[in-house]
């Protein structure tokens, strides 16, 4: 089955290692990117399975906003920049920083990510560029220093219902959605933990929102977002919720979301043992999202 993009660079990678140091934001000041093309760029974050892409595509139904298929590129320019010019690697090894300084890196990404965006946005005639790979939350840091004037809308569902879409992607032939119940839990609580850092280091430019107000507050949703991102809102766009993108969530009622689920919001299909892992991993997480009742509804 075909992947979306490398397994070594995807969940695997970002579990472990995509965890950017803000205060080399700090030290270069004014000194971080302005691009001359791409301006006030949206990323739409998060775990994968929690709705990023229906929420990036119904975005996108705004006159002004473009988008496209998960990008991923900025994935491997942060590799660039971070293993083999920072030199985050395991031999410690700076091998780039012979070839070029670092201002001149970023500002050649910067460019080539400017033409990336720009063409994207000349197809289909829109001026503001949106992302929602979800795995960029866990390179905001990286993705500030090529456009200063980014902004961060982090999109969280509960952990309960993404482990058990990861592992129904699994079971697809995605094995980047982690390769054992414990794996995906470690990207939900791993990817929100990253994504959510962003809130003390970049306040006004990151936004927190919750998969499950895209079914039960859409109108209260998008006010807020079109206001975050300084544009007007268009009710129209309500109807993108009915498309399938990855789920659609208009036109289906709690009961049918919750298909699959016992009345306390876990799924039907795990076992005590799994059960056990998650309150393990992502208790702490899951309350501090959610409440300390989180274990007894389903969200």
């Amino acid at each position: 089955m075909e992947r979306p993009f490398d397994y070594s660079i995807s969940s695997e990678g970002i579990v472990k290692s995509f965890d950017f140091d803000y205060d080399l934001i700090q030290s270069r000041g004014d000194q971080i990117g302005v691009s001359k093309l791409i301006s006030n760029p949206v990323f739409v974050v998060g775990s994968p399975r929690s709705g990023t892409t229906v929420l990036g595509n119904v975005l996108s139904l705004h006159d002004r906003i473009g988008t496209g298929e998960e990008s991923l590129f900025l994935l491997h320019l942060f590799r660039i920049f971070s293993d083999l010019h920072k030199g985050d690697n395991r031999r410690k090894t700076r091998n780039l920083s012979e070839y070029i300084e670092e201002d001149d890196l970023l500002l050649n990404m910067q460019e080539f990510s400017d033409r990336i965006m720009g063409s994207l946005l000349q197809r289909k005639n829109k001026d503001i560029y949106l992302d929602h790979t979800p795995w960029y939350g866990s390179i905001s840091g990286f993705i500030k220093l090529l456009y200063s004037d980014s902004k961060f809308i982090h999109i969280i569902r509960d952990g309960r219902q993404v482990v058990r879409s990861l592992g129904e992607s699994y079971n697809k032939g995605f094995s980047w959605a982690g390769k054992s119940f414990e794996h995906r839990v470690k990207i939900w609580v791993s990817q929100v933990q990253n994504c959510s850092k962003m809130q003390q280091h970049f306040e006004s430019d990151y936004l927190e929102v919750y998969y499950n107000t895209l079914h039960d507050t859409p109108l209260s949703l998008f006010n807020s977002i079109f206001c975050f991102l300084g544009l007007e809102n268009n009710d129209e766009i309500l109807d993108g919720l009915s498309v399938s993108y990855a789920t659609p969530v208009s036109g289906i009622t709690k009961e049918e979301m919750s298909v699959g689920y016992d009345n306390n919001g876990w799924p039907q299909n795990w076992t005590s043992e799994e059960i056990d892992t998650f309150y393990c991993l992502a208790s702490d997480l899951m309350e501090e999202k959610f409440g300390d009742k989180w274990d007894t509804i389903y969200i």
